[in-house]
């Protein structure tokens, strides 16, 4: 996950820790299926805070959108190089 994240963010610099997901995510409905869940948000909230994710309008940036579809891409790639 972290090799992805500096792959996708295109910086090294960045430090990837684990945190705590207080709400309710659709990866509940997966956690019983697979041992590999992870509950994670690949854009940044920066300003907007989670309250813009859940919150009445609820958007997306589009660059965040591409972003996030960048960063999905190389979770797959990387997770099947992984396997071969």
């Amino acid at each position: 996950m972290a090799r992805t994240i500096h792959e996708a963010l295109g910086n090294r610099d960045l430090i990837v820790l684990p945190y705590l997901v207080v709400g309710g995510t659709d990866a509940k409905y997966y956690s019983g299926r697979s041992p590999n869940v992870f509950r994670f948000l690949p854009v940044s909230l920066g300003e907007r805070g989670p309250a813009a994710l859940h919150g009445t309008d609820e958007r997306l940036p589009a660059q965040d959108f591409a972003d996030a579809i960048r960063f999905f891409h190389r979770l797959i790639r990387n997770t099947g190089e992984l396997s071969d």
